[in-house]
């Protein structure tokens, strides 16, 4: 390790010290949504006047929050970008036996983004998840993309009603994979084959949900990141688009 590393190790661990301290993290979110003077800022945080300068000049010479001239504390864009970070930290922690025990290098390394995952929600169940799966080809209305390892049976006669109906389905499945013979002879069902995937993807264009691998490599539908977010979904359609164009037909 180069000295350079070291340095911005070093760095970033008094950064994550400033940030150890519950008041100082609590004063991050509060100064999110308004600018507070000292005392005030004492007061919300139940603390003395002599303890709040003091998490305060510290966040201030870590670049966190600033002081302006009417006296008030505001956070720095950096500190605004240091929330985020702790936005995605929060997520995964509370949710530490699902990340401790699933691949999220299992996606592909330009499309890791843990902001992403973020605007989910852990589904559970596998009765559920199954249920959803179905449900996003009941419901959709202009489009369905689907990267699994192999058919769903319970959701196939369901593609091929939508298809007929005039839905486009895009499926990307394992190659060697066999897929349903029905499919071959309807015009708005597209499949291409990809040597490996090691997630489930299903999304339409209002919602969506990713099933990782769990430590064993299988795929996990009992508990399934599902989200309507605008944001989740043009990530999902990024990521699929990507792998529509390296799969073959």
């Amino acid at each position: 390790m180069g000295e350079l590393d070291k340095n911005g190790i070093v760095e970033h661990g008094k950064l994550l010290f400033e940030l150890s301290h519950k008041d100082r993290l609590a004063t991050l979110h509060i100064l999110k949504n308004e600018p507070l003077r000292l005392s005030h800022h004492s007061q919300r945080l139940d603390i003395t006047t002599a303890e709040g300068s003091r998490h305060l000049d510290r966040l201030v010479d870590a670049d966190l929050v600033h002081k302006k001239a009417d006296t008030h504390y505001y956070l720095t864009h950096f500190g605004e970008s240091i929330l985020l970070m702790l936005k995605e930290m929060e997520f995964i922690h509370t949710h530490k036996s699902y990340f401790n025990t699933h691949e999220i290098m299992a996606i592909p390394e330009n499309f890791q983004c843990l902001a992403m995952l973020t605007r989910c929600q852990l589904s559970e169940g596998v009765f559920k998840n199954v249920k959803m799966v179905e449900e996003l080809s009941i419901q959709a209305e202009e489009f369905i993309n689907l990267i699994s390892e192999s058919p769903l049976e319970t959701v196939v006669d369901t593609n091929l009603k939508r298809a007929n109906e005039g839905i486009p389905v895009r499926i990307i499945y394992k190659t060697g994979t066999e897929i349903p013979e029905a499919y071959n002879a309807v015009e708005n069902i597209e499949v291409r084959f990809l040597p490996e995937h090691r997630f489930a993807l299903k999304f339409t264009e209002t919602r969506g949900g990713l099933a990782l691998p769990d430590l064993s490599g299988n795929i996990d539908i009992n508990t399934v990141l599902v989200s309507q977010d605008e944001m989740f979904m043009n990530w999902c359609n990024t990521l699929f688009e990507y792998l529509w164009e390296k799969a073959e037909n």
